[in-house]
């Protein structure tokens, strides 16, 4: 991110087109006393459920939460 700027950064584990799994999955993800949470997306007109975790900081404490997870997981800058 640029100098000064707040960074946000967002943990996202699965991409679901199901919300019941999704929510179900969210709610088995814990860091630090913070559950994973589900956000509504669409895909070409498709509704999708993203099971994301944040936000964060920095990408070193986005990535830490990942890990921390155990779970396969990818980082991406801003919010969800």
């Amino acid at each position: 991110g640029k100098a000064g700027a707040t960074e946000i950064w967002t943990v996202s584990f699965a991409t679901l087109l199901a919300e019941p799994r999704a929510r179900e999955m969210a709610e088995r993800i814990r860091v630090d006393g913070r559950t994973a949470r589900v956000i509504a997306g669409n895909r070409d007109g498709i509704p999708i459920w993203r099971v994301v975790l944040g936000p964060f900081n920095s990408r070193d404490e986005a990535e830490r939460a990942g890990i921390a997870s155990k779970l396969p997981h990818w980082v991406f800058e801003g919010a969800p």
